[in-house]
Order: C-alpha cells, then structure tokens, then sequence
C-alpha cells in the first residue's frame, strides 16, 4: 500500500527568495517542512519556462519526449508559425500550447489508471480539463471568463468567486502597486479556500494545487526579494509583499494541519528566479554579424521586402480586399511571399527566454532550404557555434554567451527535432532584445519585468516515508541534484503505481527514508503514447487563443 501525497506547488519559487523569509520567521510553516524533512535545490528543464516544467512534471519526460518547449510552437518551419509576420531572421512564436499539445501519458493518467483518486488545482498546462478519476480545476491557459475549467463541468457551479489568475482585459497587470498587490491577495485568498474545501471533500490519495502568485509577484518585485537588499530598511511596499508571503505560508499551515499524519506532503516550484538584466543583446544585430540571411535579388527583393511591409496588418488586408479577389487568393499569395522569405535565410534565431536563445538551421529539407544535409549542416553548425563563443561585450571584454548546447545533446523523443539546432545562455548580465530596429550587438534598455527565471527551483518532501533532517544546498553538492522529472517518479512510486519504463526521472532514494525503500522495490509498467491534438484543433476557438496570447505579452513571455 502506498503513501498518500499532498503536492503543493509555488511557481517560481527559490530559495535565494524564500531562505531569508524563513529566517525572519515570515514563513515558519515551510521552514519546519524544510527543517523536518528533506530538501535540495530542484533542477527545472530548459528554458526554465512553466509550460515545459510543469510538462515535465505531468509526464515525468524531457521536452523532446512530450513536445513542448513553450508556451508556444517554437519550430518557424511549422505550418502554426509561418505566416506570422516574422522577420527573415527571427523565429516569432507558432500558435500557443495547452493540455492537448502534451503527448505523453500524464501524471493523473496513471494514478487514476491505479484506482487512485487524484485532484489537480491550477496545473498552468491543465486547460482544457479532461476527465480523471477524480477532479480538476484548471490553469493559467484557461481564456479568461471561460466556464469551461472543471472536471466534472458541474464543479464549476460550485466556484462562484474563484479566479485563475490576472486578467490582461482588466489591466491587472499594469495596475498601480497597491492595487496589484491587492489583487494578489485576492486571488491568492481564493485560491487557498477553495483548495481547502475541495481537500476535505473526500480522502484523495493525491491532491495537487499550485499557486502561482509567487511568480507573479517576483516578475514584478524581485528587486524587493534579492537578499542583496538591507531588510533593515523596508519600504511600506516590501512590508506589504513580505505579507502576501506570510499569508501564503499561513495557507501552507492549515493544509498540513488538515493533512495530520496520513499524508507525505511535497512542495516544489517549476523553476527559480533571480534578476532581470539590462544589458541586451539586440537579435538583428546578431543576425547581421552571423551573416544568417543571404539576400535574393530583382523580384525576390521586392517580394521579400512587401512581406516584411504586409505582414502586421495582414487581417486588415484581408478584410477590405478578401471580397474584391477570387477565393484563395490572397492566402495563396502570401504562401508564396513566405516561400520566397524562406529562401533568403540559412538560419533563424529564435527567443527561448529572456536570457536564452536558439539557432534553427534553414536546412534542405525544409521546402526551399539553404543549407545541405550532413557534412554541410555540421560545418555550419560549427561555423555558428564557434561565433557566439567569440563573442564579447566590448566594454568588459568578457564572453556574452555561457554556454552552447547542441539540440541532440539536450532532448530526447519524438520531438527533439521540434527544438532548435543550437541553443545558447547568455551571461546573467545580458538578455534578448528582439527589437528589428537595434543596430549596436548590445544595448541598454529599460526591462518591463525585475525578475526572471532560474533553472534552481525549490524541493522539500516531508514524512512519514521521508528520510528526515537532510537539506542539500546548490553549493557543494555530495548528491546529483534532483530534476523536475523525478519528482514524477518520486510521487508515483511512493503511491505504489508502477513507473514508465521511457520515463526520463529517477526515484529520488537519497529523499526516501531507508525504511520505505526497502519494503517497497520499485516497478515500472509500459504505457502506449497518447495522440495529439491537430495544432488546429488546439483552441476551441482563435478569440480563445488570442486571450491567452495577451496573457502571456503580460507575463512576459510573448512579444
């Protein structure tokens, strides 16, 4: 018989952030988790993006097994991203993903295939809901106002206040301080409540609730939270974010009061966080001194040019001039004007995160490709690669990009091929700017959002199967540092439900209490994939789409 899991996730959540805040005592409720159980610094995927961490998390896989990279299809050479209006150069973000772009079995998948009852509450890649044995409440993909968040449909009858997250429609996230900070009561409030009610509905074997208002706040007040700051001296504002963080803590408090002793209780975040920077290294600018794009001549030129010049008000086109031309027309000629783009580039670059980015290589075989297959493609790989480790911000003399990755020495699965050729990390110093106008490599510019994401999230696991005392700093590892994937594995096998034999995670022993481990071997199971939606049958509708895309122009993650 397994253990059963109370799973609490705090989006973005770090421990640079949160260790100061235990220590004044502002969160006592995790410090004794921490204090009594097990923790370490969790590993997120890359990017450090919640749209592929919490996949990880769902499947226990790695990006290139469950197809999501971001919050978007990144692939430019993918029917969801042409026609996009995009420059040459630069990769613009395909349609926007959900629940049905996952296509590995999910973690509520198993648990209920055990004859387990599981809930999940504010999974960001939970939407649209989809029957399990037991229910679900829906993320941050959920289109605003939609009553379509629930399984069963009929619990939503029951959440007459709750809110899933801001609401660009409202300006929630431009909103003055106060009142941004009001409203992440709020809804943090809400949240809670309702998580609360649904836990004592019956006695689940797995409930899941994440809270996302950690992340919220951090993009928006990091430079509040970096311990770098004198607490001596806090502002009225610091006070009032410090509390939104005693209030959470005090929701922790009454789900391990509830939680007694028959549950082992997880708290994990997605990914971390640290600061945003200033510094920018301008993606047109970078394009020119990779010498990415090879220019057509005569009507190719033109032809380029006009769909640089049409592509932003592509809808109005079609709106005044779709009646005055045969049927098809206007679609078929801009297929054209993107064939002939297509032409003048050998790679693209692509915006993986803030401080992340990404080369695809205009091969072959992509219709109209540039750059030939096999000992072609590699010198040109290299070519690239051995650029951007030359490059140097002028004024410190020191190296811009950190690291330099190759796609197959990343992802594995079906969907490797859906990542970029090279991806590379910039310095913490520097960030993308994908302004077309930037003319200098790098620049300074004012950033929208203080904080950013870090690959070191948080875990701690408290219990009575847990192996006690034991936290593990990211400094001085003795032990591998445990990813998001194995978290996956972690809570199946203490569940007793078999692990996937391709699942990507490993059981997190060094967590477990010796005790457990030995009377409980662990087992795997093989499992058929799941088959993904059409990227056209994504989104009920494109309004539906389009209001997730302006949340995530909120957040940051689109452009």
């Amino acid at each position: 018989m397994g253990r059963k899991l109370l799973i609490i996730g705090l989006d973005g959540a770090s421990f640079v952030a949160l260790d100061p805040l235990m220590q004044c005592g502002a969160m006592p409720t995790l410090a004794r988790l921490r204090a009594d159980g097990f923790s370490a610094t969790l590993l997120s995927t890359l990017p450090p993006v919640s749209a592929p961490a919490w996949s990880t998390f769902i499947t226990g896989k790695n990006p290139g097994k469950h197809g999501v990279f971001q919050f978007y299809d990144v692939n430019p050479w993918s029917p969801t991203s042409l026609g996009r209006g995009q420059r040459t150069y630069l990769a613009v973000p395909g349609v926007v993903v959900n629940a049905r772009s996952i296509t590995e079995p999910k973690l509520w998948d198993l648990i209920g295939a055990a004859g387990l009852r599981i809930a999940a509450i504010n999974l960001p890649m939970s939407y649209p809901p989809e029957p399990i044995n037991g229910l679900m409440v829906t993320g941050m993909l959920t289109p605003p106002g939609s009553r379509h968040f629930t399984y069963p449909p009929e619990l939503a009858d029951e959440l007459h206040d709750y809110e899933i997250d801001l609401n660009p429609e409202e300006k929630d996230f431009s909103s003055p301080d106060r009142q941004f900070l009001r409203r992440m009561c709020d809804i943090l409030d809400k949240r809670a409540r309702t998580a609360l009610k649904l836990f004592q509905r019956e006695p689940w074997d797995c409930f899941m609730v994440i809270f996302t208002e950690t992340d919220r706040l951090q993009h928006r007040y990091w430079h509040f939270l970096d311990p770098g700051r004198d607490r001596q001296r806090m502002t009225e504002l610091q006070s009032s974010i410090t509390d939104i963080y005693c209030q959470l803590d005090g929701h922790l408090a009454e789900f391990v009061r509830l939680a007694g002793d028959g549950y082992d209780i997880i708290v994990l975040s997605d990914h971390g966080f640290g600061p945003a920077a200033h510094k920018r290294l301008s993606f047109s600018a970078l394009a020119r001194w990779l010498e990415l794009e090879v220019q057509p001549g005569g009507f190719k030129s033109r032809a380029l040019t006009a769909l640089r010049k049409l592509a932003p008000g592509k809808q109005r086109i079609y709106k005044y001039l779709g009646p005055l031309v045969p049927e098809g027309f206007l679609k078929r000629a801009e297929e054209r004007l993107r064939v002939m783009a297509r032409r003048g580039v050998k790679a693209k670059l692509v915006k993986l995160h803030d401080y992340i980015g990404g080369v695809w290589i205009n091969t072959k075989d992509h219709e109209n490709g540039i750059v030939g297959l096999g000992a072609e493609y590699q010198s040109f790989r290299t070519e690239i690669i051995q650029k951007l480790a030359a490059l140097r911000d002028p004024e410190t003399k020191e190296r811009v990009v950190s690291e330099i990755m190759v796609r197959e020495g990343l992802y594995r699965g079906l969907h490797a091929s859906d990542a970029p050729d090279i991806i590379f990390i910039l310095d913490e110093e520097y960030g993308i700017e994908t302004d077309a106008h930037s003319q200098n490599l790098l620049c300074r510019m004012p950033q929208k959002n203080q904080g950013t994401h870090r690959a070191e999230g948080i875990f701690i696991m408290s219990g009575k199967a847990v192996r006690p005392g034991i936290q593990v700093s990211s400094n001085g590892l003795t032990v591998t540092p445990p990813k998001l994937e194995d978290v996956t594995a972690t809570i199946l096998y203490l569940m007793g439900v078999p692990l996937l034999d391709d699942m990507d995670g490993r059981v997190i022993e060094e967590a477990v209490s010796e005790k457990y481990l030995r009377e409980h071997p662990i087992t795997f199971q093989s499992v058929a994939r799941l088959s993904t939606g059409e990227s056209s049958s994504l989104w009920s509708t494109p309004e539906e789409e389009e209001q997730i895309r302006e949340r995530l122009k909120e957040l940051g993650y689109l452009e």
